[in-house]
């Protein structure tokens, strides 16, 4: 069996980009093969400039593995994050690899779907369940019997109680708090420090403690 790591391109050369590039630096299994954004961001963490996306897009004589490296507030309402998801699964030549880092703790029953990104302090406790193209963000807690859809970002420092069940493009800010048997409902932004105490059945921004619905997600 080959010991050869296996080389990733990350979409995107911003903030969380850098975060990603560093536990794929530290990986047994992978290695940075660079990354596309809009401009030169210069070297991060090793990774090279690649150009855009459509660099890799029209290299259909060669298949990649790619991380969706873009991860923010704005990225759910002004629907970039989303869009990227979309536009890079239509091709067959692209692969989208589970990346955990080294420094997170995830338990051996969890499930994690393609495109998932586990960064540093994660703690994924017993039971639960990723979708696709999730982030666990640093030191963000995630208890047992969790169900996430896909697309769920967690921010810092964040923590989803036990058996709480969180649909489809939801948005949880730095350390907000979900507390044990909700459901949140798909399209929902959870803001910075917010306790969410009650289930959320409409799409929309909320905020405070107890959170409470701030504004519709596409006023």
């Amino acid at each position: 069996m080959s010991n050869a790591k296996q080389s990733v391109v990350i979409i995107g050369g911003g903030g969380h980009a850098n975060v990603v590039a560093s536990i794929i630096e530290r990986s047994q299994y992978y290695s940075c093969g660079g990354y596309t954004d809009l401009s030169d961001k210069g070297t991060i963490c090793n990774c090279n400039y690649l150009g855009d996306d459509e660099k890799i897009i029209d290299d259909k004589e060669n298949s990649y593995n790619l991380v969706i490296g873009i991860s923010y507030v704005n990225s759910v309402t002004d629907g970039v994050r989303d869009g990227l998801i979309k536009k890079m699964t239509q091709y067959s030549h692209f692969n989208f690899p589970i990346i955990t880092s080294d420094v997170a703790f995830i338990d051996t029953d969890v499930s994690i779907n393609k495109g998932t990104v586990v960064i540093n302090g994660a703690t994924i406790n017993t039971g639960v369940e990723l979708g696709e193209f999730c982030v666990v963000n640093t030191n963000a807690t995630i208890d047992h019997n969790c169900k996430l859809g896909n697309n769920v970002q967690v921010g810092p420092g964040a923590t989803v109680c036990g058996d709480v069940e969180i649909g489809d493009d939801v948005f949880i800010g730095a350390g907000a708090t979900i507390i044990d048997g909700l459901e949140i409902c798909e399209d929902v932004i959870i803001g910075a420090g917010s306790v969410v105490t009650k289930s959320i059945t409409e799409p929309g921004i909320y905020k405070g403690i107890p959170s409470s619905l701030s504004n519709q997600m596409n006023s």
